[in-house]
């Protein structure tokens, strides 16, 4: 995804009330059950630096991709 479409997808969240957190590190910055009390969904995106293959079924169907 080029630079330019990834900017305005994350500008396009962030006005329908997406909160980007990047670089936190939960139990030092952030308290866990503060962090599940307060909030109504987390999502816990962890990166990787190559992408691994996954042995499940479905894993090549068309529209499946890797993401990291």
């Amino acid at each position: 995804m080029s630079k330019d479409r990834l900017d305005a997808r994350i500008a396009q969240m962030e006005q329908e009330g997406t909160v980007f957190r990047p670089g936190v590190d939960v139990g030092r910055d952030l308290d866990a059950e503060r962090l599940r009390s307060d909030h109504d969904a987390v999502v816990v995106a962890t990166g990787a630096t190559r992408p691994r293959e996954l042995s499940c079924g479905g894993r090549r169907l068309s529209g499946v991709h890797h993401a990291m």
